[in-house]
Order: structure tokens, then sequence, then C-alpha cells
């Protein structure tokens, strides 16, 4: 069973997450912790903070397809709260997009470097919450990273 990532990650774009619980970063980030899950992810995000989990340098495993282009060349951002008030998830959400937008200029990363969680696995209806508000990656990516 893999505890931990050691292989180097080359920043070719982000993948966004919903949690699909009602959990605060920082109780997420406490559960990986206990059970040596941090590679999990790169961020953890809801309303108040951003927790980062796994060095930027580091691959994550979050596409739960072994070693895929999203594995292997993405920033995983997950946005918690997803199954929380939509006020409350908004808020995250809206602490999320700061963050990408940051990463996206830290990296010269354009739109077309966005990915959802579904574009790797089509059987996860991930980031859930993004697509009920917007109902495509590319309606979110017009209104929020344009």
């Amino acid at each position: 069973m893999k505890t931990e990532s050691t292989s180097y990650l080359e920043v070719k774009g982000i993948t966004i997450h919903n949690t699909s619980n009602t959990l605060s970063a920082a109780e997420l980030y406490k559960q990986l912790r206990r059970s040596k899950q941090l590679y999990l992810c790169h961020y953890l995000v809801d309303e108040s903070e951003v927790i980062q989990c796994t060095d930027l340098s580091t691959i994550s495993y979050h596409t739960g397809k072994g070693y895929d282009f999203g594995n292997m060349y993405t920033i995983a951002i997950e946005i918690c709260r997803s199954r929380s008030d939509i006020s409350i998830y908004l808020k995250a959400q809206s602490k999320a997009i700061e963050l990408i937008k940051e990463l996206m200029e830290t990296y010269n990363l354009q739109t077309k470097n966005i990915y959802f969680h579904n574009d790797f696995n089509r059987t996860t209806y991930c980031p859930h919450r993004i697509l009920d508000i917007y109902g495509s990656k590319k309606e979110f990516i017009r209104k929020e990273l344009i």
C-alpha cells in the first residue's frame, strides 16, 4: 500500500475536486494525516483557509487512475464543504478560485490547463457541486477564470 509520494511533479495543469462531505479543510487534513494519506492532494480549501498537504514538487495521487496525466502532471485542489449549505460552499469555492488563479500565474497556465476530476475518471461525478451549479467545466471556466 502506498503511503507517500516521492516522485517529482512537473506542473502542467490543475485538477479541481469537491470533497463530497461537510468537513473543513482542517478536519480533512487531520483525517488524511492520521491515515498517512496526505499524498492524495496538494491543497485543501474551505471558506476560511487553504492548507497545503503535499509539496508542489511532489506527485499527488488524486484521480484514481494510477500513473495518468492528472496524477503525474497536475496540482490537486480539493474544495471542501461541498455537501454543506450553498453559502458556505460558495465561500470555499471563491477561496479556491483565488488559489487557482494564483497558481495559473505562477506556473504560466492557461484555462486549457484546468481539469476536473471527471476528465480523468469518467465514472466519477466530480467536482459534483461545481457541475451542479455551472453544468460544465467550460461554463465554470467562462464565469470564474476568464
